[in-house]
Order: C-alpha cells, then sequence, then structure tokens
C-alpha cells in the first residue's frame, strides 16, 4: 500500500501547552496562574471593603449621626472585623 504524502503544516501558530502527567495533563501557565491569583486578591479585598462599608454605617446609625465621623466610624469598623479574622 502506497502512502500519502505528507502534506505541508498549516502556517497558522499553533498555542503551545504543557502537559504534566502528576495533574490529569494540564498545567496552567504562569501568566494564568498569576491572573487567578490576582482575581482572588481582588475578590477578598472587595468582600473586606464591603464588609467594612456596611460595619461603618451600622456605627453610624448607632450613634444617631451625632457626635464623631465617618472616619471614626470606618476605622472602628476596620479594627472590629480585624479582630473577628485574627
Amino acid at each position: 500500500m502506497a502512502r500519502a504524502k505528507k502534506t505541508e503544516e498549516s502556517t497558522t501558530p499553533k498555542k503551545a501547552t504543557s502537559r504534566n502527567k502528576a495533574n490529569g495533563g494540564s498545567v496552567a501557565s504562569p501568566a494564568e496562574s498569576r491572573t487567578v491569583q490576582t482575581m482572588a486578591t481582588i475578590t477578598t479585598m472587595t468582600m473586606s471593603e464591603e464588609q467594612v462599608r456596611a460595619r461603618a454605617y451600622e456605627l453610624y446609625l448607632e450613634r444617631r449621626g451625632n457626635g464623631g465621623t465617618p472616619e471614626e466610624d470606618w476605622f472602628r469598623a476596620e479594627a472590629e472585623l480585624r479582630g473577628k479574622s485574627a
């Protein structure tokens, strides 16, 4: 049986992939790993900021807007939440 002549490879560049048998055959590139880590950090920071904002508002309501500043409420809220997570 005669073999067919190999045709030239496509000129379209192919994405380089890394494979590793230990983790099921796929490996995230360093850039992908950094992106995931950055997104996790942003998510954590955002959740934390939202928690501080909500607690600062609660403190504002508790003092009924009298005596104090939004900054004091914010710093107190941060300190309380930091104490909870520590």
